[in-house]
């Protein structure tokens, strides 16, 4: 509801912001409930007063999304696993220099 308190609508951009962002539902007011489902559009509110228009429309395959999420996926585990043998590796450095004193 644009007359809420907090609502963005109608209203200039905050002082030291060049635009913001809401996602809408197709009647052009912002989605409040995320768990119900409905379409979902994008608006950007820019401080000229023309439309604009983007430069790239970016929609990657989901064979492309499933590749990229296992190389992250394996990174992470990779991550993980370093941080576990440099964990063993201090605790075995501790043990060492207890024995040696």
């Amino acid at each position: 509801d644009p007359q809420k308190k907090g609502s963005r609508c109608g209203l200039p951009l905050i002082p030291g912001y060049q635009s913001h962002y809401v996602s809408t539902k197709i009647d052009g007011f912002p989605i409040t409930n995320t768990k119900k489902s409905c379409n979902v559009f994008d608006e950007f509110v820019i401080e000229q007063e023309q439309q604009i228009s983007p430069a790239f429309v970016i929609k990657p395959s989901l064979s492309s999304i499933k590749a990229l999420n296992k190389r992250i996926m394996d990174f992470k585990d990779k991550i993980k696993a370093e941080g576990k043998m440099n964990r063993s590796n201090r605790d075995e450095k501790k043990v060492a220099n207890t024995s040696t004193d």
